[in-house]
């Protein structure tokens, strides 16, 4: 009886521990993701080579200059030389300054102040059209458009660059990105882990929440996640939206009216493509439509479907499109007997033609 009671005592124990230390490392998870978001949504600017700063002394006159941070840091002043102040805050900055000048003044008291900034450069990737590092200044014209420079769109922009205004200069996002997931990554000190928080576009898309939209500084990493399931319902508001391209390009060959690449809007569905490419041809086979999409690894996803005209988007016979699919429309029955009996006597036909003249001669 002791042993049992000691057991069960044990055991209660041992749940409580672990309980207390889940709800501790869980507790630790929050506090330390609260930490991120306020270091990165309350992080103070970095000078760099590029800013025009304008200095000035209190009460002395003939002092005052404009100076741009030179391309290896530094500073030149007056009778005191180059001074280095890259990577430092503006109060940073300022300090350092009054404390090279205390080599020819008594109490120098500095006002600093950024007049013009250089362009800031960061890194976007994940589903997004054109990922890359980019050079993004406070004056942009971004151009929302597929890899390939389809659907194209003009969006300007003005004031410090934001977490948006970096995602339409990589050409927007992706059909199958999730808005709920774009990470903004900073290192805030040298030499040490980068801080991430998580934005969520889709909600600012869907139910119109308040936005979240950090400004971003060099060395920045955007990244955005690709949504675990596509939901049709989404992929219609992604596509009206400033995220993404207007249209997209698709290539119908076959048994169609027009032949050939077509644009489409963003997130369309394969019958609108069929449409624009001007409808099936009389010797077109319905059931008979072949779907590729190139993959990311470079290989081909292929499927047969069946068209019709009535399908909603999201339906297996009329999937949403994505950016350089082929749609493949092949013929009926007919038409392949007859085309294949013309194959077949094409050879005889110079004979054929003789005997006729022949004939007519006789």
């Amino acid at each position: 009886m002791f042993l049992i009671k000691t057991l069960l005592a044990l055991l209660c124990f041992s749940t409580s521990f672990f309980d207390i230390l889940n709800a501790t490392e869980k507790n630790n998870t929050v506090n330390e993701k609260n930490t991120y978001t306020t270091s990165i949504l309350n992080y103070r600017y970095k000078l760099g080579s590029g800013d025009v700063l304008e200095i000035k002394l209190a009460n002395i006159k003939g002092f005052n200059n404009t100076l741009k941070i030179l391309p290896d840091g530094t500073i030149n002043l007056p009778r005191v030389g180059s001074v280095y102040i890259s990577g430092m805050t503006i109060g940073e900055a300022t300090l350092k300054i009054q404390q090279e000048l205390k080599s020819i003044l008594r109490y120098p008291q500095v006002f600093l102040n950024l007049l013009d900034t250089r362009p800031i450069k960061v890194s976007v990737i994940g589903e997004v059209q054109k990922p890359g590092i980019y050079s993004i200044s406070k004056f942009e014209i971004n151009e929302l458009s597929n890899s390939d420079g389809v659907g194209s769109s003009t969006i300007s922009s003005k004031g410090w660059p934001t977490v948006i205004d970096a995602l339409q200069k990589a050409g927007g996002v992706t059909s199958v990105a999730d808005l709920r997931g774009i990470n903004l990554s900073r290192y805030i000190e040298d030499n040490s882990s980068p801080h991430k928080i998580e934005l969520n576009y889709w909600n600012i898309l869907k139910n119109g929440e308040k936005i979240v939209n950090p400004l971003i500084y060099d060395g920045d990493i955007i990244k955005v996640k690709k949504i675990a399931k596509p939901n049709t319902d989404e992929t219609i508001l992604l596509s009206k939206s400033n995220f993404a391209p207007s249209t997209l390009a698709v290539n119908v060959i076959g048994e169609v009216s027009r032949p050939g690449v077509v644009n489409v809007r963003s997130g369309a569905p394969l019958s609108e493509a069929i449409f624009a490419a001007g409808g099936l041809t009389q010797k077109a086979k319905k059931t008979d439509i072949k779907f590729f999409r190139l993959k990311e690894n470079g290989s081909v996803k292929f499927r047969k479907l069946k068209f019709s005209p009535n399908l909603a988007l999201g339906d297996r016979n009329n999937p949403s499109l994505n950016n350089r699919d082929v749609i493949l429309v092949g013929k009926n029955s007919w038409t392949k007997l007859t085309s294949k009996l013309g194959e077949a006597v094409q050879p005889l036909s110079p004979l054929l033609q003789a005997a006729a003249v022949y004939k007519l001669f006789e």
